[in-house]
């Protein structure tokens, strides 16, 4: 991991490796290697900064585990981090939010896809909603399984009326489904009102001021690529719960711009990581935006200390330094 303390303006290196490989790994009979696919990080109301990151044989085995990492002094030079804590099976893509009562809702995804090498926990797959009243124990409340579902990287957002809004990605599109019970219980997976996205990663969080943030490709909320390409990285704002939205400011309209991940500072900017031309030999960027609501509204920078397109990791310029 590497961070910033200057609101994005350089970037330090890098401060820890979640290494998950052992030589001599067996599986089945044979020497494999493990994998550490997904990292992310969340700044809890406890000041802790958590990291959930999974690990599986391969890519994915079909079973793999997700576990929690908490710094309790994250802004001090050199943060502690405390012993890996397994939570449950699959992986955890996006980050809790707060609900009204206080509650940590955590989007936990243990796929169908890749089963067929653990079939007595098919009962526990599906996208799930886990739960945390003290930041230490989590339990989970209910799932969803939908049809089609591949990196589903499903997100909860709370509705004003306390309903529970979960978005997903999956085969056939962009699905959405309610809980009003808490996330014991979720409708049947279908198509949002509104909005659309190819089969790729979105963004989906409350800002402070009760406004919604959505970032996609697209530069409208229903713009749906035919052979889905992931291109013209969009942010959209909605001040009616989402109802209608405001928009887009293009954070890139390149192709291959994917995988948003939004988040708000305590300033109020907005700041949107995301990857260009991934997979590419020799092409890998990592880029990020800060930007304000009013940005969005505008459909460009219009306020001091935005930017578009800065670049965190970028491989062209990692190869000319070695």
């Amino acid at each position: 991991g590497a961070y910033s303390d200057d609101g994005g303006n350089t970037w330090q290196g890098t401060k820890f490796v979640i290494d998950p490989h052992l030589p001599g790994d067996k599986w089945n009979g044979q020497t494999v290697r493990r994998c550490s696919l997904i990292g992310n990080l969340w700044s809890a109301p406890d000041g802790t900064l958590r990291l959930y990151a999974s690990q599986s044989v391969g890519q994915f085995s079909g079973r793999g585990s997700c576990w929690e990492f908490v710094c309790s002094n994250p802004d001090d030079v050199r943060p502690v981090w405390s012993k890996a804590k397994y939570i449950f099976y699959g992986s955890m893509h996006n980050k809790p939010i707060v609900t009204q009562d206080g509650t940590w809702l955590a989007p936990f995804d243990f796929e169908p896809w890749g089963h067929e090498n653990f079939p007595e926990l098919d009962p526990q797959r599906g996208l799930w909603a886990f739960a945390t009243a003290d930041g230490k124990s989590w339990a989970g409340r209910g799932k969803v399984t939908p049809n089609l579902s591949h990196y589903a990287e499903h997100q909860f957002l709370q509705k004003d009326n306390g309903d529970l809004w979960m978005l997903m990605r999956t085969g056939d599109g962009l699905k959405e489904s309610i809980s009003s019970d808490g996330g014991v219980t979720w409708s049947a997976p279908v198509d949002p009102a509104v909005l659309r996205q190819c089969i790729a990663r979105f963004s989906f969080i409350r800002l402070a001021s009760g406004n919604l943030l959505f970032v996609k490709n697209g530069t409208t909320v229903g713009e749906v690529f035919a052979k889905t390409p992931r291109q013209k990285l969009s942010a959209f704002l909605s001040r009616d719960g989402g109802a209608t939205w405001a928009g887009p400011l293009t954070l890139d309209p390149r192709l291959n711009v994917a995988y948003p991940d939004a988040f708000q500072a305590a300033d109020g900017f907005i700041y949107v990581s995301y990857d260009h031309d991934r997979g590419t030999p020799g092409g890998d960027e990592l880029l990020f935006a800060r930007f304000a609501e009013a940005d969005v509204l505008a459909g460009k920078i219009v306020t001091e200390g935005s930017f578009l397109r800065r670049v965190i990791f970028s491989e062209k310029s990692a190869a000319r330094e070695r």
